[in-house]
């Protein structure tokens, strides 16, 4: 499952640079330690990562949504319920 809607071989390096930072920044931990839960569904990590690589593969979540593969991703009240 790829978070990243359209993958192409720029989205999915940028997926492993994110990748690469998120774990060597302990973003996860971050999030648990500032008190970020869900009970059900997506992750916080998940969620924050999805809408982290939007912002840097210059797309927003209407665009997002609107793919044919949009299946994969969170909805959008699971997004502005996160934020």
């Amino acid at each position: 499952m790829s978070i990243v809607p359209n993958s192409s071989a720029s989205d999915q390096q940028l997926l492993s640079r994110v990748d690469r930072f998120f774990k060597e920044q302990r973003i996860g931990s971050l999030l648990k330690k500032s008190n970020f839960v869900k009970e059900c569904g997506w992750t916080c990590l998940a969620l924050f990562k999805f809408l982290f690589l939007l912002v840097f593969s210059k797309k927003n979540l209407y665009q997002a949504l609107q793919k044919k593969d949009a299946l994969n991703l969170p909805g959008k009240d699971t997004v502005y319920r996160f934020l």
